[in-house]
């Protein structure tokens, strides 16, 4: 893995390589994650926050995520248990 330093001075704290540079163009204006931050192939403008900010951001998506893996397996669980009775 190659890291090196935040162009903008995040107080020097380390990224992945292609962290803060503009995405690439896929076509139909889409454009590709080069930054590696995107939980998505295609960019949503997460290159341009600070690592702090991008931390912060992909712990909510974390969660979201959990949570709504929960409430399907709960509604699963709830669905059972009304077949069963």
């Amino acid at each position: 893995m190659i890291v090196r330093k935040c162009a903008r001075g995040d107080h020097g704290q380390s990224l992945i390589q292609g962290a803060g540079e503009p995405p690439e163009t896929l076509g139909n204006d889409v454009k590709k994650c080069i930054c590696g931050r995107s939980p998505t192939a295609t960019c949503i403008g997460w290159h341009k926050l600070t690592h702090a900010e991008w931390q912060v951001k992909k712990l909510i998506l974390e969660a979201e995520t959990h949570a709504e893996k929960v409430a399907e397996e709960y509604s699963k669980l709830m669905e059972q248990k009304n077949w069963l009775r």
